[in-house]
């Protein structure tokens, strides 16, 4: 499992083993506008991390967790997080009824 953070105004994706992946796997992007003034991660900075992340090997082979990733991050940046549910999930992200 992979989990995308912030963390000292860098933008990282780590896996479950808590082990931040490597700068040279091109997901960690650094980014000196990533933070608004209220320290909040910039949409458009986590945007763009996500694209780099979509498009890495990791994640290439997968539409399933593609879908998901993306679905998760877009409506957290819209501020439905609380509305994230299995449920939900399985009907936006995998067509499920």
């Amino acid at each position: 499992m992979l989990f995308l953070g912030f963390r000292e105004g860098t933008l990282r994706l780590r896996t479950c083993n808590n082990e931040f992946l490597s700068e040279s796997s091109a997901l960690i992007h650094k980014d000196s506008k990533a933070m608004t003034a209220d320290n909040i991660p910039n949409p458009d900075s986590v945007r763009l991390q996500l694209e780099r992340i979509l498009q890495s090997a990791e994640f290439r082979g997968s539409d399933k967790q593609r879908n998901f990733l993306n679905f998760v991050v877009e409506e957290t940046l819209e501020h439905r997080a609380s509305q994230l549910k299995g449920y939900t999930i399985a009907l936006a992200v995998y067509g499920r009824t």
